[in-house]
C-alpha cells in the first residue's frame, strides 16, 4: 500500500509539478492550509447571507483587502448578525463599532497565526538569500515605501517570499498601487514587530493600523 502511494504520489510530481517535489509540497500544503470550514460555510450562507456583501465591505475597508473564505468564514456569520442588529437600531453605532473592531482584530490574529514564532525556521532564511537580487532590492524598496522605514528583516521575511513567489511565478511586475499582498505584509509586519519586542498577548490585542499605511 505504501509503495502504491508513493508511486501514485511521484506521477502526480512528474505529470502535474514537472518533477517539482517543492512545487508538490507547496500545493499540498496550501491545500491544507486553505480547507474551509464547511460549518462556517453553512453558517454564513443561513444567517443574515443579505449582508455578506456589505460585511466584506467591512472587512476590506478595515484590513485593506478581503482574505481567503477559510480565514473570513468563521467570523461572518457573527458578523452577519450584527450588521443586521445595527440596521435595525438594536445596536447603536458606538456599540456596534466596538464588537465590529473585536470581530476584525480575531481575523488579523488569523492572518497571522502562522507567523507566531519569534523566529521563523532556517529554511526560511535560507530561500530568502536565493531571491535572485533584482527581485530582492525590488520588494524590500516596495515595502520600505509601505511601511515608512525599512524593516527588520526578522519582521518580513515572509512577506519578502511570498511577493518574490508573485514576481517569479507571474512575471509580472508589481504595479503603482496598494495590492492585497501589500496589505497583508503590512499587517503580518506590524504584528511581528510587536509580537518581538512584546510577546504574543500584546501583538494579539495590538490595533490593526492600516489606517497608517503609505500608498505608493
Amino acid at each position: 500500500m505504501e509503495q502504491w502511494r508513493n508511486d501514485l504520489e511521484n506521477k502526480v510530481i512528474t505529470e502535474s509539478f514537472s518533477g517539482s517535489k517543492e512545487r508538490y509540497d507547496r500545493a499540498m500544503q496550501r491545500t491544507f492550509e486553505e480547507t474551509l470550514d464547511w460549518n462556517s460555510l453553512l453558517l454564513s450562507e443561513t444567517i443574515f447571507p443579505e449582508h455578506s456583501i456589505n460585511v466584506h465591505d467591512i472587512i476590506k475597508s478595515n484590513l485593506g483587502y478581503l482574505p481567503k473564505p477559510y480565514i473570513t468564514l468563521p467570523y461572518e456569520p457573527y458578523l452577519n448578525a450584527l450588521y443586521n442588529q445595527h440596521r435595525s437600531k438594536i445596536l447603536s453605532d458606538n456599540e456596534f463599532n466596538k464588537e465590529v473592531s473585536l470581530s476584525l482584530l480575531q481575523i488579523r490574529n488569523k492572518i497571522a497565526e502562522p507567523h507566531n514564532e519569534l523566529k521563523y525556521s532556517e529554511a526560511i532564511y535560507l530561500k530568502h538569500q536565493q531571491i535572485p537580487i533584482e527581485y530582492r532590492t525590488q520588494i524590500r524598496k516596495r515595502i520600505q515605501r509601505i511601511l515608512g522605514y525599512e524593516a527588520n528583516i526578522e519582521t518580513s521575511v515572509y512577506c519578502e517570499l511570498k511577493m518574490c513567489d508573485l514576481l517569479s511565478s507571474d512575471m509580472i511586475r508589481l504595479p503603482e498601487y496598494l495590492t492585497s499582498a501589500d496589505y497583508q505584509s503590512f499587517l503580518i509586519i506590524k504584528y511581528r514587530e510587536i509580537l518581538i519586542k512584546h510577546g504574543k498577548e500584546q501583538a494579539s490585542a495590538s490595533p490593526l493600523l492600516t489606517a497608517f499605511i503609505n500608498y505608493l
